[in-house]
């Protein structure tokens, strides 16, 4: 009796003689509310009386539990509070982790241990996840079991064979009569590697199968020989394709240029149009001229290796590129920096070379972002001309693909624009590291349910990069961004390809901590609302934020879980730090508070604010104004030379607007009539995606 909770006898219910349902006694390693569950319903089954369960419950403990309720008078004759003080103080004596632990320990079983390690699977499911539903711990302990028994069809049935409301018990009897089937008939039916019968039944079920890549039964697409040799002569095509050609720019055809320091294109043999590509003329290493385009989709500048005469290249670290059509080209860079002329300014900066000539005989190389950030280039589109320190460049190509770009600039050195410098010069950074004091702050964070934190991956830095790692991490800690501590979340520090200015991007691996951090759901507004919010306006702005995530703060209780793992020891982040899953949504959120009241004339993208006003340009700058002083008040500080001013239209996601209204941007629309016609239902639905895009500017479409 003491481990038997209810009486044994028989009791008459109408007339029927109905046995007892028996319920084992508490564990107090299980939690209680686990138990509680199957207490009510044995109360339900045996028609125990309300009054009872208590007597009942109090027989049903043992151990501590037992102990703990003899000594609290104030419980043990009070059901309700019985099982509330229980509920509360017997979560099970394995911790979430330990549980984990043996689960991962048990693996493959013989038959013989089918019925234990079910039991203890199921056990422990119940401790780990048990805040889930029922179904779901069930859906579990079904998978677990199947993990652990041999492939075929005692795996399928466990995980396909039985109905989805059986109980896990039953379904454990279910496979142990399965498992003690013949020898003979476990050979045929499971392993199928046996006999020749066995392999007959194989190959039947194969041959209904139709590969998707050559249409010939037998096999799947993943292990067709034809698909995998056509995919190796495929990819040798692209790679000599890539080497005869080289770079394809981004920039549309425009108007002959008309001043010096630009290069008069030839005619097109093929189509005998001419085409005017902004071209520029430059000098290297103070003696060859060149003809360099300006594309601004190139991170990299890249020239012809006859160029560079007897310049040395770093061999051992060749880079691939990707071209806009897709091809691979294998690039190097110069061991020194080589000397590069344009107008008036010299510059020294390392370029990258490759062994043949430009397709395009227009000209020599491309001048990517990495110089062309340094000479300061900037568009006119009123007078069709490109400034480049100063000193004007004929041009007329359509804008590159980027987010948001504003069209038809007011001058930087106009009224407006230095009236702005010298009223709010207290919040334009002097730097990347003049980043305020973190006055706005970020949600707590908090961790999902029963999570653990995982193992970080160990990522070596190179000896090489160690002094840089070092003055990075200084001048962070200077900024007050991070700060040395301990946390048992410390994640490594990775150092990535340089930026486009030629320095380190060194960020945090937060991957481990992204699986267990409760994520926010903060969408930035549709993107067709604010288009048509910006649709008719005379000007735009763009205010962009000096290193954004920086200047965000942390509360104290959270910077544990942003921390790095450096040579230099452990640091915990105070500001928000990109990689982490939730810094785009607080920033957003957080960056839409500094509009409040201008919702109509303002709107947020990541961390640019963009301002769009009808009527004159003096109350466009007014606007812009009242938005900056929101900016002052929370401590904000922002990069005044990559703000842009006085736009009388935007190029924005893919669209061009200004006054007139807004219409798809010429590039995109460029690029979805260049796709290639869908051969498939995925490339369909790929097509179909992409016009859905623009689907206000499709007559008809559906």
């Amino acid at each position: 009796m003491n481990n038997v909770p209810f009486m044994m006898n028989q009791i008459p219910m109408q007339g029927v003689l109905k046995p007892q349902y028996r319920l084992e006694t508490y564990d107090d390693r299980e939690p209680f509310s686990v138990y509680l569950e199957k207490f009510e319903l044995i109360c339900k089954l045996n028609n125990i009386p309300e009054q009872e369960k208590l007597y009942h419950l109090r027989l049903s403990l043992k151990g501590k539990a037992a102990q703990e309720v003899s000594l609290r008078n104030d419980i043990k004759n009070n059901f309700t509070k019985l099982v509330d003080y229980l509920l509360v103080n017997f979560n099970g004596s394995e911790s979430i982790a330990a549980a984990k632990q043996k689960l991962n320990q048990i693996r493959s079983f013989k038959h013989t241990e089918l019925t234990a390690n079910a039991k203890e699977i199921a056990r422990l499911i119940d401790v780990i996840y048990i805040k889930e539903s029922p179904q779901e711990r069930l859906e579990r302990k079904r998978t677990k079991l199947a993990e652990c028994v041999p492939e075929g069809i005692i795996r399928h049935t466990i995980l396909h064979g039985r109905p989805d409301e059986e109980p896990f018990d039953k379904t454990v009897l279910v496979i142990q009569d399965l498992w003690v089937l013949p020898k003979n008939t476990q050979n045929n039916k499971i392993t199928n590697h046996t006999s020749k019968e066995a392999g007959y039944d194989k190959r039947k079920v194969r041959k209904d199968i139709i590969c998707n890549g050559c249409g010939k039964p037998g096999h799947y697409e993943r292990e067709c020989r034809t698909v995998k040799r056509e995919g190796i002569v495929k990819e040798k095509e692209k790679m000599r394709e890539a080497n005869r050609m080289q770079v394809e720019p981004n920039s549309a055809y425009v108007e002959k240029s008309d001043t010096s320091f630009c290069k008069e294109p030839p005619e097109n043999a093929m189509n005998k149009q001419k085409s005017n590509l902004p071209i520029i003329q430059a000098t290297l290493n103070k003696n060859i001229e060149v003809s360099l385009l300006l594309d601004t989709g190139s991170e990299i500048t890249i020239l012809p290796k006859k160029f560079l005469g007897e310049e040395k290249l770093n061999l051992r670290n060749g880079v691939n590129v990707k071209t806009i059509s897709d091809n691979k080209l294998l690039v190097y860079e110069t061991l020194h920096p080589v000397s590069i002329k344009i107008g008036n300014q010299e510059i020294r900066r390392p370029i990258y070379v490759i062994e043949n000539e430009m397709k395009n005989q227009e000209y020599n190389g491309i001048l990517g972002m990495d110089i062309i950030k340094d000479i300061k280039i900037s568009m006119n589109m009123k007078d069709n001309m490109l400034i480049v320190n100063d000193i004007p460049f004929s041009k007329g190509y359509t804008e590159e693909e980027v987010n948001i770009l504003i069209l038809d600039l007011v001058t930087p050195n106009s009224t407006y624009v230095n009236q702005l410098r010298e009223e709010f010069k207290d919040i334009i950074a002097k730097d990347e590291f003049d980043l305020g004091e973190g006055k706005p702050k970020c949600s707590e964070i908090k961790l999902k349910e029963g999570a653990t934190f995982g193992r970080p991956q160990n990522i070596s830095v190179k000896e090489s990069d160690k002094p840089i790692l070092k003055e990075y991490l200084d001048k962070l800690e200077k900024a007050n961004v991070i700060k040395k501590g301990i946390s048992n979340f410390a994640q490594p520090i990775i150092i990535i390809i340089p930026k486009k200015d030629g320095r380190r991007r060194i960020i945090g691996d937060m991957r481990e901590i992204n699986k267990i951090v409760k994520p926010i759901f903060y969408s930035p507004p549709m993107i067709q609302q604010t288009i048509q919010k910006m649709s008719g306006c005379n000007y735009f702005s763009i205010i962009d934020c000096n290193n954004a995530y920086f200047q965000i703060g942390i509360p104290e209780n959270s910077k544990q879980y942003l921390a790095v793992r450096t040579p230099y020891g452990t640091y915990l982040f105070n500001r928000l730090v990109q990689g982490y899953i939730n810094s785009s949504a607080e920033f957003q959120r957080i960056a839409e508070t500094f509009i409040e009241g201008f919702e109509d004339c303002a709107s947020v993208y990541i961390d640019d604010t963009i301002i769009h006003t009808k009527g004159d340009i003096q109350h466009h700058f007014d606007i812009i104004k009242k938005i900056l002083n929101n900016y002052r008040k929370n401590g904000i500080k922002i990069s005044f030379n990559k703000c842009l001013f006085g736009g009388t239209s935007v190029k924005y996601l893919g669209y061009y607007i200004n006054k007139d209204g807004c219409v798809p941007h010429d590039d995109n629309i460029r690029n979805f009539l260049s796709r290639p016609f869908p051969k498939n239902k995925k490339q369909l639905k790929g097509f179909v995606a992409s016009a859905n895009y623009f689907r206000a500017h499709i007559k008809n479409f559906a």
